[in-house]
């Protein structure tokens, strides 16, 4: 069950996409479904009111037998899993219509399995030491890129040597999709619509780089102030695609981790303005507004708790909306 549930999840999450045309309706019910990855990103997209005989009414339906089940209602497991069965052989019919979206090859299908055999070879000689160790080396020596590699590994569950063996899909390349990141010059920074500012709040939190967290694509200096990158801003080292960054206020450098410390008590408008003091061209629109949204989602967290950054991807009625969100982090 478990299984035919995230298969379900994940392949309605593949079909997001806005609507080709505007839907308002007097009465109804919106229908939200959400599903995070194993680093915490986000995939979200909701339904008005679905057809009768639509693929998403009967995933609406499905999800209240879910739901009536787990409650200790009298209701049939098995049919249950035939209705997911169902839905998803129908989903995979739709997928074939949708437009594609653009994907980079990182591994061939040779590679895929060159690597596993590389993998298997030294882990019989050493054992998994729960890293990725062996699967940079056979990277390293055959001029694959490690950003990318990394991106595809854990969209496959691949997070040390051993499930990189057990997990990577056979006779298939590994892919990636490259993200439409055009610049959004009326929001720049894409602080959510709906964030309201509060007249002379003051604040007493930033947050800053640490040599304690280099090893997660830090290049900034110890100490240094960091801002969110905007919305499409290329980074001037590389990082990961599925994350987003940070930007060092005096290196303009990426940094995925911020430590929360103590600063002069300030307002938005005056850290706005120390920011674009910086000269720097990705800070350079930094508003009194992005700056008040950075400053309160920092406000309570504790001092010393490492944060990171990605922009949340919502579909509904609307369209598509990307919302800057700025969170603690949980290492492992």
């Amino acid at each position: 069950m478990f299984e035919l549930i995230k298969s379900l999840f994940n392949i309605v999450s593949s079909q997001i996409r806005p609507p080709e045309k505007q839907v308002f309706g007097t009465d109804g019910e919106t229908f939200y479904f959400e599903i995070f990855s194993k680093d915490g990103k986000s995939n979200t997209g909701k339904i008005w009111s679905p057809d009768k005989n639509s693929a998403m009414k009967k995933l609406t339906n499905i999800s209240d037998d879910l739901y009536l089940l787990g409650a200790g209602a009298n209701i049939n497991s098995y049919i249950i899993k035939n209705k997911i069965k169902t839905l998803i052989i129908e989903l995979k019919k739709i997928s074939r219509t949708l437009p594609q979206l653009k994907k980079m090859t990182v591994l061939t299908e040779n590679q895929v399995t060159e690597l596993c055999i590389f993998i298997e070879n030294q882990i019989e000689k050493n054992g998994c030491d729960h890293s990725l160790k062996n699967t940079f080396e056979w990277a390293e020596r055959n001029e694959i890129n490690k950003a990318d590699l990394i991106d595809v590994l854990e969209c496959n569950g691949g997070f040390c040597d051993c499930e990189v063996i057990m997990n990577l899909p056979e006779n298939c390349s590994l892919e990636i999709e490259s993200g439409n990141n055009e610049p959004d010059y009326k929001n720049p920074f894409k602080t959510p619509l709906n964030f309201q500012q509060t007249e002379h709040k003051v604040y007493t939190k930033a947050l800053f780089s640490s040599s304690e967290y280099n090893n997660n694509n830090s290049y900034t200096k110890n100490g240094e102030l960091l801002i969110p990158a905007p919305f499409g801003f290329k980074p001037k080292k590389r990082v990961r695609k599925s994350v987003h960054f940070f930007n060092g206020t005096e290196s303009e450098l990426p940094s995925e981790i911020g430590i929360v410390k103590e600063i002069i008590p300030t307002n938005g408008k005056e850290f706005a303005k120390k920011i674009r003091d910086f000269k720097l061209e990705s800070l350079s629109k930094f508003s009194e507004r992005d700056a008040e949204y950075y400053l309160s989602r920092i406000e309570k967290i504790e001092i010393g708790k490492p944060m990171g950054t990605y922009f949340m991807e919502i579909t509904g009625i609307g369209g598509t909306k990307i919302d800057l969100k700025i969170h603690k982090v949980i290492f492992r």
